[in-house]
């Protein structure tokens, strides 16, 4: 029995640590990892060429057919480049996506939608936090990203806004972004109490 409640143990923290930060469904958000797990990062020298992954987490749609947002930022940085997982059509710029997938891309818990090519530019190390919004011009009028399903329809899309009012954060206070293991952890040794 002990080695069954071992093995379950293990089991659970194996996927627990490819959980996404935001737990809710229906949300886009910015982060640094594929895994959706890490939408801030300490320590970011200047001038070091860094993937910001567009990532759609826990969806209740089966495929996305677009999406279309704008990123900006607080502080020194710079986008270069956007790159998109299959064949688009892109009628927006590095910042300002607005995108349609001529095929599309069939859902996972997170579904990264784009690739942006991400430059930090401040040499003194100071906190750059980026936010993800409504593109410009944006095709709703409730001033939020969108989201298309399979069909071409537009779903309700929340962000993730994991720390306080930034949807990522480059060298600033990484604390307000809680790991999945140690909640997950957390949970499983309470079962046992």
């Amino acid at each position: 029995m002990k080695k069954l409640v071992a093995l379950l143990l293990v089991s659970f923290m194996a996927t627990s640590a490819m959980a996404v930060v935001d737990p809710d469904p229906d949300m886009i958000g910015l982060y640094f990892d594929e895994l959706a797990d890490q939408p801030c990062v300490e320590g970011l020298a200047p001038y070091v060429p860094t993937f910001l992954y567009v990532i759609v987490t826990n969806p209740t749609i089966d495929a996305i057919g677009g999406f279309e947002c704008e990123i900006t930022w607080d502080g020194a940085a710079l986008v270069t480049g956007v790159t998109f997982p299959t064949d688009f059509v892109n009628v927006g710029n590095n910042t300002n996506i607005i995108v349609g997938y001529s095929t599309p891309i069939p859902t996972t818990t997170a579904t990264i939608v784009a690739r942006v090519d991400f430059l930090y530019t401040d040499t003194a190390g100071g906190p750059t936090g980026l936010y993800m919004g409504p593109s410009n011009p944006s095709s709703n009028e409730f001033g939020y990203p969108t989201v298309l399903d399979g069909a071409l329809n537009e779903i309700p899309w929340g962000t993730s806004t994991v720390i306080g009012e930034y949807n990522a954060m480059v060298n600033g206070n990484c604390e307000g972004v809680v790991a999945n293991e140690d909640a997950s952890w957390g949970s499983v040794k309470s079962l046992y109490r």
